[in-house]
């Protein structure tokens, strides 16, 4: 089994080899100390806290996955290529990271492989409304972020993510910034942060995931019950000819372009699931 008490030394192997892309960016070892305690308190934590909460949206609200084994196949063979992963996913609830952790992999397959679990950007004001949402956040990969922090503070979170993906892990991003309010992808009002990403890390590639459920005919805090989810994945490597903040927004841009593509191509085989479609008969 891989190491999981640190994050130090050069990027880890997965499955042999060449080894992931390495860039100079480091942490203060305060931070950097605080993200291996987190990952550590994440491993001991996944088995116990994972399985009882697939548990819940298994038997009690009922959520099931179009094609699980497939999907997960997938996920394996991607994460087989070497290089750094961003995972970008449309957003629409905020039981959203929970689907996509039980969706990818198995809670065995993460304590086997806890690199396969990937970092979640949680906002505050989420990640802290409830009793049960706090001891969640604090025993898993989350890094909480204040949406309404100032520069300085969004530069950081950024600077965390970019050294963790440089060091071999996973960090799931929704680039959108929030839950879409009009029920589909809104490419224009994607934020820039994963083109900082993807910029700082040489080779960087990045898994778009597009999820939706037969019955999200918009945004909401959690999937109804008895939900059967639909997930494609998709890997891209943006890399753009501009430069600067150019090159930012080029890159954040084709990230979104390939979400809003993949939300076309699920309508167009699932035309009766359309929030227009919804609107139509009376939902």
């Amino acid at each position: 089994m891989q190491s999981t008490f640190g994050l130090s030394g050069p990027p880890p192997r997965w499955w042999g080899g060449r080894p992931r892309a390495v860039t100079p960016i480091d942490l203060t070892f305060r931070t950097r100390s605080k993200l291996a305690v987190s990952r550590l308190l994440g491993w001991l934590c996944v088995l116990p806290l994972g399985l009882l909460i697939v548990a819940i949206i298994r038997y009690h609200a009922k959520l099931k996955i179009r094609n699980h084994a497939e999907l997960r196949r997938q996920f394996l063979e991607i994460c087989r290529d070497q290089r750094p992963l961003v995972i970008c996913a449309n957003h629409l609830t905020i039981m959203d990271s929970v689907v996509l952790h039980w969706a990818l992999a198995s809670m065995p397959r993460y304590f086997w492989n806890y690199r396969l679990f990937s970092w979640n950007v949680p906002a505050v004001e989420n990640a802290t409304k409830y009793l049960s949402w706090r001891i969640i956040t604090a025993l898993s990969k989350c890094l909480a972020i204040d949406r309404a922090g100032n520069a300085e503070h969004h530069d950081d979170m950024l600077q965390q993510i970019s050294f963790l993906v440089s060091r071999g892990e996973l960090v799931t991003i929704f680039p959108e910034g929030t839950r879409s309010r009009t029920g589909r992808v809104e490419v224009e009002t994607g934020t820039y942060g994963i083109g900082k990403i993807v910029r700082s890390i040489p080779g960087c590639r990045v898994l778009c995931i597009y999820m939706r459920g037969d019955g999200q005919f918009a945004y909401s805090t959690f999937p109804r019950l008895n939900e059967t989810f639909t997930i494609k994945l998709k890997t891209i490597e943006p890399i753009s000819s501009h430069r600067g903040l150019r090159a930012v927004r080029d890159c954040a841009q084709q990230v979104m372009l390939t979400i809003g593509q993949m939300e076309q191509e699920y309508f167009l085989a699932h035309p009766e699931f359309s929030p227009a479609f919804a609107t139509a008969v009376g939902a």
